[in-house]
């Protein structure tokens, strides 16, 4: 039974490959952007003083056989490059096709300036971006999106998983958050001036600010029950805080749509 054991371990060790890639790259100084593409795996970015980019990246490959594995590695690279005050990192796979037992996964920590726009892809894995306050670009198929201490506009979408952010300073450009099945939760600063376009068919609209109707469009009402505001308008309402301003797009099927403020 003891040989047989070893024998069954090493055949499964010939098929997995786990490396860790480091990079750190220097941006010069204006717009600047970083760019991070994966396949599996969850991608978590920081940002920080300076003008560095960092990036620890743990890589899984796994296969049924040796052979297997040996194509998986000439299939796959984690692809590197710095160009015109953008750095890339994308995970690329050759053949579109998986064999079964194909697995590819690779977890990114980053490091960027806290001023770079943000642009993340991913299929399935979460993604989490704190303390980044230029404009973002983050999207997954299966995973939830975490935006933390954040200060600009931009798109956060995932088809499978809820979307949370919290704000340290109200966006002065439009934000859009999109999802199918999961939550939408905003934290924003007291003082908001704000309009908009809510749309949710499973779900109901809280707001812990009250909320009218834009003008020209059909008049939306509100019950307060506690320190909330719940709106319900065939899912869908199209509403301004304050004096409006920049426009919130935020919309999902089976979803509840929850607006804090950070001042409650």
């Amino acid at each position: 039974m003891k040989i047989m054991t070893g024998l069954f371990c090493a055949i499964a060790l010939c098929g997995e490959d786990r490396q860790v890639i480091d990079r750190i790259f220097t941006l010069p100084a204006g717009p600047r952007t970083v760019k991070i593409r994966g396949i599996s795996g969850y991608i978590r970015v920081t940002g920080a003083e300076g003008n560095g980019v960092t990036f620890h990246v743990e890589q899984r490959l796994d296969a049924r056989t040796s052979e297997g594995l040996v194509r998986l590695r000439e299939e796959v690279k984690l692809r590197f490059t710095d160009s015109g005050g953008v750095v890339r990192a994308e995970v690329e796979k050759r053949d579109r096709d998986w064999e079964k037992g194909q697995k590819i996964e690779h977890d990114f920590t980053v490091t960027v300036p806290r001023d770079v726009r943000l642009i993340v892809r991913n299929v399935n894995g979460e993604i989490t971006v704190d303390d980044v306050r230029g404009e973002y670009e983050l999207k997954t198929v299966n995973g939830k999106v975490v935006l933390n201490k954040a200060a600009g506009g931009g798109l956060v979408e995932t088809v499978n998983g809820s979307l949370h952010a919290t704000y340290v300073d109200n966006p002065r450009s439009n934000v859009i958050f999109k999802t199918i099945n999961g939550k939408i939760a905003l934290w924003l600063r007291p003082g908001l001036d704000a309009d908009f376009n809510l749309k949710t068919m499973n779900g109901k609209i809280y707001s812990d600010s009250e909320m009218t109707s834009r003008p020209t469009n059909v008049e939306v009402g509100g019950e307060k029950r506690g320190a909330k505001w719940v709106y319900r308008s065939d899912g869908k309402a199209e509403t301004r805080v304050g004096k409006g301003g920049p426009l919130f797009a935020l919309s999902g099927l089976n979803s509840e749509i929850l607006i804090h403020s950070a001042g409650k």
